[in-house]
């Protein structure tokens, strides 16, 4: 080591011997210089300024129309830019969807509203994280926020408490829909045949609706409508027995094509005609025997000497016995002397309870003859054709009994009290006592009146009176005003008389809607519990 080596050896012990000692520090980044990372994040912990409650309404309600307005002109400029485009003879190229791309763009920039308040932009701030944080960035604002709001757990509980007391609800109503159907079951029965035979219906009366009342009234206004149905149905209720009867279309209903309509159901009683001697069996003669009145009530001595009468003279005759021929005949004498007493009483509205009571006899023994008849068919092929027969010869007199003989029409009211009375009606005559039953308003025969002119002006209506009014108000003569509104409600009236009486009105608005298809919906009820226990 030379000497000038060792100068500087022993100058630095003597500098580290007046220094004190440090250890050793790992330098490391200063992270108390300001960098935007730093700063933004010192700046998320610095609470904001205070906001006026004007601040919070203002910007609450600028949001509706940043929204509406970006809306709005994103619309505007979706349809400005191809059109723009095409001005340019662009449209069609990539240039062309640049073009339109930048004018919907600038469109919707420069027309969108921009918020002045802090919270305006706040609230929007936090739409677009709803929509980045749920990951529905394709859709608009409004679907996104409301998605995102109904994903939230306590309102999808919310909903579910709010769909179950509305299913609660509409249970409740279609049990009181049911329940009202079932009550009014006669009606909607009706109303349903009345549509499928095209009888014509009041609607205010058969499905009585808002609108339904409201036409009705229009056309009652001017017109007696169930007046005028009872006119148009009276030829059809009366053109459903001739059909029914299997006579043709164009029959005239009288007394020749009800002795028609029995010939043609002859043939099997005419196999009976030609035996010699019907020999009645026990049976028979028990029946006969059984309408006898041993102990008439107070009163009824008459009746009970008429009918006995009647029962005495049959068991003589058919005990000396009685060919098939006399028997059919007297069938028929019995029914039609039957029917011809029922139409006179029904006529005269003093029924005579004694002529009645023969009535009742007459049919009664008629039964007891068929009966006779079945004892002695021939064959079983003859008795089963003689069974088809009585069905439709029943049928017949039944319409015979309703005929109006002077007018040569069905009564359907006469039908109907045949049905109260629990005569047993079959097929379409039991469908038209079913109709004139609960709609009697509407099933009258024999029906006239006024023409429709004369009684619209005889019933001016609202319209009359509404232009007399009108008249005395402004100082004008009455007579003109009120005629012209007389004519003014005529014709709106007739206008709705008439669109109720088409079929496709009658089909789609005489019906009440009916529910007893349907089965209760109501599932909120406790099961009953079965205590009993199953060894």
């Amino acid at each position: 080591m030379s000497e000038q080596e060792e100068f500087e050896f022993r100058l630095r012990l003597e500098r580290e011997r007046e220094q004190p000692f440090l250890p050793a520090v790992e330098v490391i980044a200063d992270r108390t210089l300001p960098t935007e990372a730093n700063l933004a994040e010192d700046m998320a912990r610095v609470p904001g300024p205070r906001r006026s409650f004007s601040d919070i309404v203002q910007g609450v309600t600028e949001v509706p129309g940043v929204l509406a307005t970006g809306l709005l002109s994103t619309m505007a400029g979706n349809i400005a830019g191809p059109i723009i485009s095409g001005m340019e003879g662009t449209f069609g190229t990539p240039a062309g969807v640049r073009r339109a791309q930048e004018v919907a763009e600038q469109a919707q920039k420069t027309y969108t509203y921009a918020p002045r308040t802090q919270t305006g932009r706040d609230i929007l701030a936090g739409l677009s994280g709803i929509i980045d944080t749920t990951k529905l960035a394709g859709l608009n604002p409004f679907t996104a926020t409301e998605l995102a709001v109904l994903g939230n757990p306590v309102l999808q509980q919310g909903r579910a408490a709010a769909g179950a007391k509305l299913d609660q609800r509409n249970a409740l109503i279609q049990e009181q829909n049911i329940a009202k159907s079932f009550e009014n079951a006669a009606k909607i029965d009706a109303s349903k045949l009345a549509v499928k035979y095209r009888i014509i219906l009041d609607p205010s009366e058969s499905n009585p609706t808002a609108v339904n009342r409201l036409t009705a009234g229009a056309a009652k206004s001017v017109t007696n409508f169930s007046k005028k149905a009872s006119q148009l149905n009276d030829a059809r209720f009366t053109q459903m027995a001739v059909e029914d009867m299997g006579l043709p279309p164009n029959t005239v209903l009288d007394s020749k094509a009800i002795e028609k309509a029995l010939a043609m159901h002859d043939a099997p009683y005419e196999e009976v005609g030609k035996l010699a001697r019907l020999t009645p069996n026990k049976d028979v003669l028990e029946k006969i025997e059984s309408l006898r009145i041993t102990r008439p009530s107070i009163g009824g001595e008459k009746n009970a000497a008429a009918v006995n009468e009647l029962v005495d003279e049959t068991l003589s005759k058919v005990t000396e016995g009685r060919s098939g021929k006399e028997i059919n005949l007297d069938i028929r004498n019995l029914r039609r002397e039957a029917n011809e007493i029922y139409s006179a009483q029904q006529k005269s509205g003093v029924p005579d309870a004694t002529k009645l009571a023969r009535a009742d006899a007459n049919k009664k023994i008629a039964d007891a003859l068929e009966a006779l008849i079945d004892a002695n068919a021939p064959n079983a092929e003859v008795l089963e054709n003689l069974r088809k027969a009585r069905m439709a010869k029943a049928k017949v007199y039944d319409y015979q009994r309703a005929l109006n003989n002077q007018t040569n029409r069905i009564d359907p009211q006469i039908l109907a009290k045949m049905a109260q009375d629990e005569k047993p009606l079959t097929g379409i005559a039991a469908d038209i006592a079913k109709i004139a039953s609960v709609f009697p308003d509407i099933a009258q025969t024999g029906v006239s009146g006024t023409s429709p002119l004369v009684q619209g002006f005889a019933r001016s209506g609202t319209g009359g009176t509404l232009g007399a009014g009108t008249a005395a108000l402004i100082g004008a003569p009455i007579a003109p005003f009120a005629v012209g509104g007389a004519l003014a409600g005529y014709f709106g009236g007739g206008l709705a008389a008439n669109r109720m009486l088409k079929p496709g009105y009658q089909a789609a608005r005489a019906v009440p809607q009916d529910f007893r298809s349907l089965e209760p919906v109501n599932k909120l009820a406790p099961k009953p519990r079965n205590n009993l226990r199953e060894d």
